[in-house]
């Protein structure tokens, strides 16, 4: 029989440590985002404004599953909502339910334990999912089964390179334009004299993330407020998870250099394989000698000649990323209404007062295009 526990304090979490990981490595969603030392970085990050609601299944004493899940406040529509979320944001690129087997029960058993239990939570927001996954497919239809109101949306579209030729092979494959534009790159940096690429693992990390704020801090991100450089919370996890993660062996920043001045920088990890874009800048006052281009194109040459199996972008499919590959890792975000007054509202608002509305501004769209057409129309010029 499968009992599920609700976790709500960080010390009693921590003493979950190992046998977390273990979890994770055995499930279907082996990514660092749900590592625990990734989770635990970012509870000390962003997690002030919730509560943590981490569900443990245990089936014999054995733990067989777990949510990473908090209690927060969000904004949806516009209106202030008591939400259950992933603990996850922008930053974390994936989450989900890691289960070990029988996945249809355990997370059937979670979902009836928020629904028993957080009767308070008018919204359940599982986001960050890999569309078609085990989780995608099992948490549909136990939703399904429980007749509980949800709508799934798209998520981010997040575009990989699978890593199965050649680095040269590679480059025949993009578009000629392209192709042409990475041999400028790589001729005007060879030629410019000075640069060198800094190449950081498990040793000097704070000197790396000194360097690589240098540059955050001048670029377009840094404008928009989501580069590392933005925020005192961007700047403490992005450092704090560096350290761990190169105790763990993930951790590679790379600094691109122009005469010892660093213009760009990735930081990525390498996890089971495969190459994880984690976060990509450069000096927006160096952007006509496109240093995050050649940057790329050195990192993901040399997973090639590592013999990685993919190179993944995380993200959405930003132009940038789909000039190098048309390959892209969709995901789904599951909006789960409780059966409260509130719960309701919001499902009636999201299921159809929202697409009613998308459709009124489609078809007067339309139509508006319609009218400029026949105004346009040679017959009423001449007339």
């Amino acid at each position: 029989m499968i009992h599920i526990e609700a976790i709500t304090d960080f010390e009693s979490l921590a003493l979950l440590h190992g046998q977390w990981n273990a979890v994770l490595e055995k499930s279907a969603v082996d990514t660092p985002f749900l590592s625990f030392e990734w989770l635990s970085c970012w509870w000390q990050s962003y997690g002030g404004g919730g509560k943590l609601f981490v569900l443990i299944a245990r089936e014999n004493e054995e733990i067989i599953g777990i949510a990473p899940l908090m209690q927060t406040t969000i904004r949806h529509r516009g209106l202030k909502v008591k939400a259950i979320t992933f603990i996850a944001n922008y930053h974390s690129n994936r989450s989900g339910f890691m289960v070990i087997r029988n996945t249809t029960e355990v997370i059937a058993a979670m979902i009836d334990y928020l629904r028993v239990h957080q009767r308070n939570i008018s919204l359940y927001l599982f986001d960050f999912m890999i569309k078609g996954s085990d989780n995608d497919v099992v948490l549909s239809h136990v939703l399904k089964t429980a007749r509980m109101k949800s709508v799934v949306m798209a998520s981010m579209k997040s575009p990989y390179i699978t890593l199965d030729t050649n680095w040269d092979e590679f480059v025949k494959g993009v578009s000629k334009k392209f192709r042409a534009k990475l041999n400028n790159v790589r001729n005007s940096m060879t030629n410019k004299g000075g640069v060198t690429i800094a190449k950081y693992a498990q040793k000097d990390i704070d000197k790396a993330i000194d360097e690589l704020l240098l540059v955050s801090a001048k670029t377009w991100q840094f404008t928009e407020g989501t580069a590392i450089a933005s925020t005192e919370e961007n700047r403490g996890f992005y450092r704090t998870f560096a350290r761990v993660a190169a105790d763990k062996g993930w951790l590679n920043i790379w600094i691109l250099k122009v005469n010892e001045q660093p213009i760009a920088f990735m930081y990525f990890l390498i996890y089971a394989q495969k190459a994880l874009a984690l976060k990509i800048g450069y000096n927006e006052d160096y952007a006509h000698d496109s240093p995050g281009v050649f940057l790329c194109m050195n990192l993901i040459k040399d997973c090639f000649e590592n013999n990685l199996a993919e190179y993944d972008w995380l993200g959405d499919n930003n132009p940038y990323k789909l000039q190098w590959t048309s390959l892209t890792r969709d995901q789904v975000k599951y909006l789960v209404f409780n059966n409260s007054a509130f719960g309701k509202l919001l499902y009636v608002l999201e299921y159809y007062i929202i697409p009613c509305i998308k459709k009124i501004f489609l078809f007067i769209g339309m139509l508006r295009e319609k009218i400029h057409e026949k105004q346009g129309s040679p017959k009423n010029a001449h007339e």
